[in-house]
Order: C-alpha cells, then sequence, then structure tokens
C-alpha cells in the first residue's frame, strides 16, 4: 500500500524531503444531521436529564435558553482546528488528474508502514444510520461529562470536549468521499483544544528508505530533484525514483 501526499510548489516538495513534513492546522467537525434535529435531541435530552440530577442542576427544559443552547452546541456543533498531515491511498491504475489538478503537482508517496508508525490510520466515512447512532453515542457521553460550573450553570468538561475533538480527527461526513476506491488517511497531532501543547508547524522526518516515489510537475525537474537526493542522501545507493507526476497511479 502506498500513499501521496500532494503539494502545489516544488520549493514546499524539497523543503519536505530535507527537513520533514509539516503539521497544518485543518478544521474538524462532525454534523451528522442539517441544523438541531429533534429527533436527535429527544434522545439526548434524558441522558442531560440525568446527569443535571446528578449535580443538583433543575432539568434541561428548565434550563435559561442560553444554558439549552451551550449543551446542544456542545454535541451538535463541537469542532476546532487540528494540525494534520494528509494522504491519499490509490488503487494502482486509478487516474490522479483530478487530484493533481486540486492538491499540486508536486506529491510524495510514502509507505503505509511509516505512517501507521506516526500513529497516522485510515478515515472512516460515515453516514445514514451509522452516523446518526453515532451521534448519539457520543452525544451520551458528552452528557455523562456535565458538572456546575463557577457561575452555577452546567458546563461540559475539558477533557470530555478534548477527546471527543481527537476521535473526531478520524471522521469524514461520506458525502465527502467523491470516490468509492479512494483513501484519505491521517496523522493527527496534538490540538491543544483545552490547554496543552499544540503541534501546528511539527515536523515529521520521513526515512528516504521509507519514500517510494517522488513527483515533480515537468521533466527537466526531474534532474534537478536526483542532484538534490545526492546531496542530501550522499553514499545512499537506495534513492526514491524520481518521476513526472503521472495520469494514473503507478
Amino acid at each position: 500500500m502506498k500513499l501521496l501526499n500532494c503539494m502545489k510548489e516544488i520549493n514546499y516538495l524539497e523543503d519536505a524531503i530535507m527537513n520533514g513534513f509539516m503539521l497544518r492546522k485543518h478544521l474538524v467537525e462532525y454534523k451528522p444531521f442539517p441544523g438541531y434535529d429533534q429527533e436527535y435531541i429527544s434522545k439526548i435530552i434524558p441522558a442531560f436529564n440525568e446527569r443535571l440530577k446528578c449535580i443538583g442542576s433543575v432539568l434541561f427544559n428548565n434550563l435559561d435558553l442560553s444554558s439549552q443552547e451551550m449543551l446542544l452546541y456542545g454535541v451538535f456543533g463541537h469542532k476546532g482546528e487540528v494540525p494534520m498531515l494528509c494522504f491519499t491511498e490509490f488503487p494502482s491504475g486509478r487516474s490522479l488528474l483530478e487530484h493533481k489538478k486540486e492538491f499540486g503537482n508536486y506529491g510524495i508517496v510514502v509507505t503505509h508502514e511509516w505512517v501507521m508508525q506516526q500513529n497516522g490510520d485510515r478515515v472512516v466515512y460515515i453516514g445514514g444510520e451509522v452516523g446518526r447512532r453515532l451521534a448519539i453515542h457520543i452525544g451520551k457521553n458528552m452528557a455523562s461529562s456535565l458538572f456546575m460550573g463557577e457561575h452555577g450553570k452546567p458546563i461540559f468538561e475539558n477533557q470530555a470536549l478534548a477527546d471527543t475533538l481527537d476521535l473526531f480527527c478520524f471522521f469524514q461526513p461520506i458525502e465527502f468521499q467523491t470516490d468509492s476506491e479512494e483513501f484519505e488517511w491521517r496523522i493527527c497531532g496534538k490540538h491543544g483544544l483545552m490547554g496543552g501543547k499544540n503541534d501546528h508547524g511539527k515536523r515529521l522526518k520521513c526515512g528516504i528508505d521509507q519514500i517510494n516515489f517522488i513527483y515533480v510537475k515537468e521533466q527537466c525537474e526531474v534532474i534537478k530533484m536526483e542532484k538534490l537526493l545526492d546531496h542530501i542522501f550522499p553514499g545512499q545507493n537506495m534513492l526514491p525514483k524520481v518521476m513526472v507526476f503521472p495520469d494514473n497511479a503507478p
């Protein structure tokens, strides 16, 4: 299995080879329903009420409107920026024309093993009934983290919010999967949503033995890139193949 990361400029390609891939912020959110789905709300409110009773709060329908909206937003609109690195898995022979048109004419194909070593994984595309059931499960789990804040209003624990975002990193609505044979993989860093370390800008070095192909836009750039590889890795006999970005996955 081989995974492709694309970029739009050759200097980005050179930087990734010399200094490592850089984790960059991407917006992560999971919205299985358009707006506030009443059927979903009816299944979450009992979990809210059970927890609200435990922490000495009035029940959901007796909360002020702003508190109700805050709780619903916590399970409907939870989102955040997560530093990550994205790859695409293509079957051999699959057309790459649209992909390079959208993401750039330069790329690095790395091994599946390297991505797994960086705790990367395939994105899970979710929709329909599975998406609804998952959303209900997450909502009930979020409800169990409620506690009384300093102003006497129920709020979610920071850790529950952060853990949920960690999970959302690898979810994508199924309508975003434009090709059933094309799969996205992600390496996700620490987001620091509720404090702590944020990995935006972190570098991930990839050993030359973990790179299968390097793609460039023009034939004249092949020799330039081969010379750069010889300079960075002197004496290395097994350098990755440099080639013009193919129209179809090799």
